[in-house]
């Protein structure tokens, strides 16, 4: 089986690509690096209390 080229897939298709192929570790890592280098997370405070979940 052909390796499909995670560098020129875009982050949906890397991801796509990885829900379909859960036990491919190269998919996985790729799909990380590339969610890194794109620099799209979103970081949260940790919550102080469950009440803090609700909002």
């Amino acid at each position: 089986m052909n390796q499909p080229n995670f560098q020129v897939m875009t982050q949906k298709e890397l991801q796509d690509y990885f829900l379909a192929h859960r036990e491919d570790k190269a998919a996985f890592y790729a799909y990380i690096e590339k969610l890194n280098a794109e620099g799209n997370w979103i970081e949260m405070p940790p919550l102080k209390s469950l009440d803090d979940l609700e909002n």
